[in-house]
């Protein structure tokens, strides 16, 4: 016989009530989980992956540390061009010479934290910090940044060496220092103690807070540390660094790339970004807290799934209790029902009421739709903690929908005059100095996007005040196959960077002195010439050498000799086409290379050069100073088979014409120069 308390037991169990309740609350729960999981995944991945593209702004520190060593190098260059004297600073007599030359050069006393002149031996000649000039008894003809200095006679940054004057690491920035005849007398130098906060220290300085997690490390080509928050880091390998470990020995298995494209991955619980720095062989490396960059998605996670648990759980008694009563007759529930569908009825309308399983199932309903408008506000919040990381990033970030702005950073509004909210919602291509401009990125950005790349490029922006600027973009597609998901744009200001790269790469192929191209640009065009003769484009050198050209020197002083150097390139420039080249190959050394022109018309050329050259004279105080010239001329044909055969050519029928009482042409002509 059956017990009463299993009998209602029963009752309980088949009740719609109870299975109604029980449902509901699954999917209640089951909908706030999924939704929830859904909306977390998405939102992460999207983070992730804007971490990822920003780099963490290695890039940015990468070009802004190489930036600083320019703006170095171009110091230490221009203060080397002004060595005042002709002799060897080694000379008797010359320190108290080259104390004042030092003492002179403020500008590198507020770049370096000393200065020094060296003798062509290795001694320092005299050294300068911001205190005095004194006397150094150091000698550094080992350290093999100066015998390379003295050798390759150009600008150089020394790896991180130990002082040998203190127990300190420090780096060098090299010059030539070159006499009036342009030999190379003596080596200038500055240096850089590594720690010190105006140079690469404070790059790598942490903001001191809970939320900054992020360590920068500045490694050399080996991977040696010489920058670090802790100054006993210093010379040690980056392998050793225990965070940065990984990332490391990654980056040496694959043969230590000095790429300056930043790139940034996720290594376990960290993002990692490297970048190289341009001209200066170092490494920019930056690791940080994925947990702390995304806004503590583990966190947030939990926080979500009790809130659901919370909502599923109370919905569920809600839904028990509401039940309880009278369910409303079948027709009130329906009119109820379908007023969902009216959009101008009220939504705060009550549903029926009443006793019965319809009263019970109409209070379903109302919670059902309450409970989803809860996980839909709770997937919302989630959703706008992610946008958060981006709105709030320290560069420059903006997110675009077809072709408008819906999210902007602070950092990406200032750097077109703009706050985040006046950009949010307008057009994309305002920020663009004309309609073709932006037309094109889009073309050349949508190509990248349907192959799965990020977009980069160097490209001019427009300000709102009508300025202009140029700026390093990174574009990437949120999703490749599909445009309406969005692209997210990184922008940095490249003005200052470009600036400096262009003159730097002009001061590199050029005469200081005469602005004609230097003996190693024209050897490269002359390479090139030598490559287009296989396409059967003819072409020919003409060598000059300038006949009495120490006598003015001798005779008027060495500013007369620039001005006749300058006189004769300015005639040089004249004879020829735009696409000729002209260049000073040192001394009173010139060289002409002509495109298109066989033998017969170089040979006219030089024949004109010389009588210009010949009749020109230099009022000079009260003298009429003048020289000629001897030229060598060679046509570029298929007997000189590389560029030194071409250069032996030219350089014989130039001495030839020396020898022949100079004022002459030669010609070579495959086997020996003759006279023309």
């Amino acid at each position: 016989m059956a017990s009463p308390w299993l009998d209602s037991a029963r009752l309980a169990l088949g009740s719609l009530k109870l299975k109604l309740a029980l449902t509901s609350a699954l999917i209640i729960g089951a909908s706030i989980a999924v939704t929830v999981v859904l909306v977390l995944r998405d939102a992460q991945h999207r983070a992730e992956q804007s971490l990822t593209d920003s780099g963490l702004g290695v890039g940015i520190m990468s070009r802004t540390l190489s930036a600083r060593v320019v703006e170095r190098q171009i110091a230490l260059a221009k203060a080397a061009a002004q060595w005042p004297h002709k002799g060897r600073p080694q000379a008797a007599g010359e320190f108290e010479a080259a104390s004042a030359y030092l003492a002179s050069q403020a500008v590198l006393q507020g770049l370096f934290f000393s200065t020094f002149l060296a003798a062509e031996d290795g001694s320092i000649v005299a050294s300068a910090d911001q205190d005095n000039v004194r006397v150094v008894q150091v000698n550094i003809k080992q350290r093999d940044y100066f015998a390379r200095t003295l050798s390759e006679g150009r600008l150089l940054v020394s790896e991180p060496l130990h002082s040998l004057r203190f127990d300190v690491a420090e780096i060098i920035l090299s010059a030539p220092v070159r006499d009036a005849d342009g030999r190379i007398v003596a080596v200038l130098g500055g240096v850089l103690r590594l720690g010190a906060s105006n140079f690469l220290a404070d790059l790598t300085q942490q903001a001191g807070n809970e939320h900054d997690s992020s360590l920068t490390v500045i490694t050399d080509g080996s991977g040696r540390i010489i920058a670090h928050p802790e100054p006993g880091w210093l010379l040690k390998d980056v392998a050793t660094e225990p965070r940065l470990a990984a990332a490391a020995r990654g980056w040496a298995a694959d043969g230590r790339p000095m790429e300056p494209e930043a790139s940034a991955r996720r290594v376990g619980d960290q993002f990692v970004a490297m970048a190289a720095v341009p001209g200066a062989d170092w490494m920019v490396f930056r690791v940080a807290s994925a947990e702390i960059l995304l806004g503590r998605p583990a966190k947030a996670r939990v926080e979500a799934a009790w809130l659901g648990l919370g909502v599923a759980l109370t919905g569920a008694l809600l839904i028990f209790w509401a039940m309880a009563w009278v369910l409303r007759p079948l027709q009130q529930l329906e009119r109820r029902a379908l007023s969902l569908l009216d959009e101008n009825a009220h939504p705060d309308q009550p549903w029926p009421t009443g006793e019965g399983e319809i009263g019970q199932l109409a209070a379903v309903f109302q919670h059902v739709i309450e409970q989803r408008a809860a996980g839909q506000r709770v997937a919302n919040d989630l959703l706008e903690r992610m946008q958060a990381v981006m709105v709030n990033a320290p560069i420059g970030i903006g997110f675009t929908r077809r072709r408008k702005f819906e999210l902007v950073g602070q950092h990406y509004a200032s750097l077109f005059g703009f706050t985040p909210a006046e950009l949010v919602g307008r057009e994309h291509g305002m920020l663009y100095p004309s309609d073709e401009a932006y037309r094109g990125l889009v073309h050349r950005a949508g190509e990248a996007f349907l192959d799965g790349k990020v977009h980069t490029e160097e490209i001019e922006f427009q300000r709102r005040d009508g300025s202009r600027f140029w700026g390093y973009l990174q574009g990437a597609a949120v999703s490749a196959g599909d445009p309406l998901a969005g692209t997210i744009w990184i922008v940095s200001d490249h003005t200052a960077f470009r600036k400096q790269r262009e003159q730097l790469s002009w001061t590199a192929t050029h005469d200081p002195l005469t602005d004609l191209v230097n003996r190693r640009e024209f050897e490269s065009r002359l390479q090139q010439q030598l490559h287009e003769r296989r396409r059967s484009e003819t072409g020919s050198a003409l060598f000059i050498d300038l006949d009495g050209f120490k006598a003015v020197n001798d005779t008027a002083g060495h500013a007369a000799g620039d001005a006749i150097l300058k006189d004769v390139a300015a005639i040089l420039l004249h004879r020829v086409r735009e696409d000729d080249t002209v260049a000073r190959l040192g001394g009173d050394e010139f060289a002409v290379l002509l495109r298109r022109c066989d033998r017969d018309t170089a040979e006219q050329v030089a024949e004109q050069i010389r009588t210009m050259v010949a009749a020109h004279k230099l009022h000079w105080q009260d003298l009429a100073l003048g020289v000629t010239t001897s030229i060598g001329v060679v046509e570029i044909d298929d007997s000189l088979n590389d560029m030194a055969a071409v250069l032996a050519a030219a350089d014989a029928a130039c001495y030839e014409a020396k020898r022949a009482g100079r004022n002459v042409v030669r010609v070579w002509r495959g086997v020996s120069p003759l006279l023309t």
